[in-house]
């Protein structure tokens, strides 16, 4: 078992509009796709690159998208057992807690937020609402962190907004992605480490130095830490290598690559 590796940060979409995304993600971030976005892409990757478990994170970018989002989040989940999902709420959505309600129905654990994709900072009230009505309902919240290379002149989830919101929502599960805060990883330090939040790798093995790296995650410490590659923008097999060569202790490694998803994310 202590072998397996989840990756805690995934997407992808439906076979229509794949192609469609992953052109439009690389035309704006300047990336080259590992893979096609697809379901039955992903789930290739992971038993080529030796990843037992993938949860996807679906970002609904404007109101019209957020049903269509979490019915694709609840098809895969029915579909795919190698794929944990979440869902995704947007803040001009009217309907905020009607989505809550049937995600709930559909077995979804939590919602991923990108304030940068969805207009909004997080530390406002239109975000804090949504993640308060999300989190009193039980769910976790995934959150983009720090600089998005699509829209780089402008960060919306630094790390220190994060932490002004964590008051408001209590013992919720909050998980920032790309250790806190792409571009931001000393105020990560500064700002989220010692609180409740959990941290991703996903966009920074290999983007930021390795001393960075090992730096945030022995100030979060590696109970609160997961492994993500961010796909199909990653290739996993490369980020496990990375990951690997930081110098983390084995059982710090274990706890990274699958212990503390397995208990966060409910899965076997």
């Amino acid at each position: 078992m202590l072998d397996r590796i989840i990756d805690s940060h995934t997407h992808c979409f439906p076979d229509g509009v794949a192609p469609k995304a992953v052109a439009s993600l690389a035309a704006t971030s300047f990336l080259s796709p590992v893979g096609s976005g697809s379901a039955a892409g992903l789930v290739q990757s992971m038993k080529s690159d030796g990843i037992y478990r993938s949860l996807v994170l679906p970002i609904a970018t404007s109101p019209r998208q957020v049903e269509s989002c979490n019915s694709f989040a609840a098809k895969l989940a029915n579909e795919h057992e190698e794929l944990a999902v979440f869902g995704t709420l947007h803040p001009d959505y009217p309907d905020i807690g009607g989505q809550i309600e049937f995600l709930k129905k559909s077995g979804i654990r939590g919602i991923k937020l990108h304030p940068d994709f969805q207009g909004y900072y997080i530390d406002s009230p239109q975000m804090v609402g949504i993640m308060k009505a999300a989190s009193d309902a039980g769910l976790m919240i995934y959150l983009h962190g720090g600089l998005d290379i699509s829209y780089p002149e402008i960060n919306r989830c630094t790390p220190h907004r994060v932490a002004r919101i964590l008051p408001v929502l209590g013992d919720a599960v909050v998980i920032c992605a790309h250790l806190g805060g792409y571009g931001y990883l000393s105020d990560s330090i500064r700002y989220l480490a010692g609180t409740n939040v959990f941290v991703d790798t996903s966009a920074v093995l290999g983007y930021f130095p390795n001393d960075d790296i090992f730096s945030v995650i022995r100030a979060f410490g590696a109970d609160r830490v997961l492994f993500g590659t961010d796909w199909p923008w990653e290739n996993p097999a490369a980020s496990i290598k990375m990951l690997d060569s930081l110098g983390l202790a084995e059982d710090e490694l274990k706890k990274i690559k699958y212990l503390n998803a397995a208990k966060l994310f409910g899965i076997e």
